[in-house]
């Protein structure tokens, strides 16, 4: 994959902790739930790891995920239920400023931020899979907003009536989604 930036950023994608803490100062993503949490649990590796993307020239967080684990329940034709193991996206987002910015190239072509930045996601989740922890599937819970990117970027799948997920999240209008991790090369 041959990355080009289009303007004067000099990007790095890192663990959000108690020194890369200062580079979220201003992140504002315009939902202030997904705000709240990178600022109130961002660095809380009980909850989630959280990664940032951050323009060093900056020093601005453009945008960050966190993942954790999920397990996706799978209900055979015969009724009988079982356990798929997984890893969340517990948390995406890109702040405002750089929300439908297309100032990366991806193999000659431009792409937004969230595009770039779901790829990288993708990436650190396979790395996990393959080398950590036994996982099948990607999870999520998508705000409306985010619905588009995980579907055509992500090629994730809205939950139907075969998978269910195990946990709920009633504070925000949200959609689940899953796919599986090693069917996106």
């Amino acid at each position: 994959m041959v990355i080009e930036l289009f303007d004067d950023l000099d990007l790095k994608l890192t663990v959000l902790n108690k020194e890369t803490e200062k580079f979220i100062e201003g992140f504002n993503c315009g939902n202030l739930t997904i705000n709240n949490y990178l600022k109130l649990n961002g660095t809380c590796f009980e909850i989630a790891k959280t990664y940032i993307l951050i323009d060093q020239i900056s020093s601005k967080t453009i945008g960050f995920f966190s993942l954790c684990a999920d397990t996706l329940l799978e209900r055979e034709k015969n009724g009988i239920m079982h356990f798929n193991s997984a890893i969340r996206i517990n948390m995406f987002a890109i702040d405002t400023k750089y929300q439908g910015k297309r100032d990366i190239g991806i193999d000659g072509t431009r792409v937004t931020f969230a595009h770039f930045l779901l790829i990288q996601c993708f990436k650190i989740i396979r790395e996990i899979a393959e080398n950590y922890i036994g996982a099948s599937y990607i999870t999520l819970y998508s705000t409306l907003e985010g619905l588009n990117l995980y579907k055509e970027v992500g090629k994730l799948n809205v939950v139907d009536d075969e998978y269910m997920m195990t946990d709920t999240v009633d504070n925000i209008q949200l959609t689940p989604m899953y796919r599986e991790i090693f069917d996106y090369d």
